[in-house]
């Protein structure tokens, strides 16, 4: 990697953790009892911070290319002209492979499993904009920093599983403020998470660098994704729709690592099956 690029990329983290975390940080300070993430007070605070990714993507490549550097990263949220293929892989491969992989388990369903099908899979690109993207926290926001400059930036110049090891953590501990709160971490304990939640954002990082590679670098694809995976994940974790038992917040969670690791499979198997053509596209 040029050292100019990786000057970029380090540019880009700090100024994105730096916005991130001064609205966050004011908001959990000035707001009095705050006790959970989802506190209705601090959702605006979330809202904005949320966006720190994509102001620190637009400055830094402002800066380093011009105009024509940032004109280029809009253009990719209008790409919306990719294989069918790409989008089935994007709406449906993670619910699918966690609904199934529920049944197999044995995790009894409180309600009809066909209902539990049509709002998992069926009705998943509504439910991906709908809660992901028009009242969702994180694709928005996200996404053109993650994957328009940061897996863009190490795309083609670092293997897979390498550049997903990197986006992953720097994903997952852009989010540290948040650590502090039970809601945010699913029950799991402060160590547990520290240790659980950055496996899970590389295993992420490493689905979505494929379908960036498959959609030549379409944030619309991205986006989607990460909005999907965010009703995806609540759904497989709704008490009232699954007969959990006596299974522990950390053993569900490491189902949930376990749904994603399949899932990254799969991801790795259609890119040598399906896709090949596309995932050796370069920029």
């Amino acid at each position: 990697m040029r050292h100019r690029e990786t000057r970029s990329i380090l540019a880009f983290v700090v100024i994105a953790y730096a916005i991130s975390w001064a609205i966050w940080l004011t908001g959990i300070v000035s707001i009095d009892g705050m006790t959970g993430i989802e506190d209705e007070r601090f959702a605006g605070f979330l809202l904005a911070g949320s966006f720190g990714p994509t102001a620190a993507a637009l400055v830094v490549a402002g800066f380093a290319g011009g105009r024509a550097a940032v004109v280029s990263l809009l253009k990719r949220l209008i790409l919306v002209r990719v294989n069918w293929r790409v989008y089935i892989a994007t709406f449906f491969l993670l619910p699918a492979i966690g609904l199934v992989f529920y049944l197999v388990l044995g995790i009894s369903a409180k309600i009809a499993v066909w209902k539990i099908a049509v709002t998992m899979i069926a009705l998943v690109p509504v439910n991906a904009f709908m809660s992901g993207i028009v009242f969702g926290v994180g694709p928005l926001g996200e996404e053109m920093g993650w994957r328009g400059f940061l897996q863009d930036r190490l795309r083609g110049r670092t293997r897979s599983i390498a550049a997903a090891i990197i986006v992953g953590l720097v994903w997952a501990f852009w989010h540290l403020p948040a650590f502090r709160f039970a809601d945010f971490r699913n029950g799991l304990s402060w160590p547990q998470f520290v240790v659980l939640y950055p496996i899970s954002t590389i295993l992420i990082a490493f689905i979505m660098g494929h379908l960036w590679r498959w959609s030549n670098g379409s944030l619309f694809i991205a986006m989607f994704f990460h909005a999907a995976l965010n009703t995806t994940a609540a759904n497989l974790m709704r008490d009232n729709w699954w007969n959990f038992g006596d299974l522990t917040a950390l053993q569900i969670y490491v189902i949930i690592l376990a749904i994603l690791a399949l899932t990254a499979c799969a991801a790795e198997l259609l890119s040598r099956m399906m896709f090949r053509k596309a995932a050796a596209i370069r920029p």
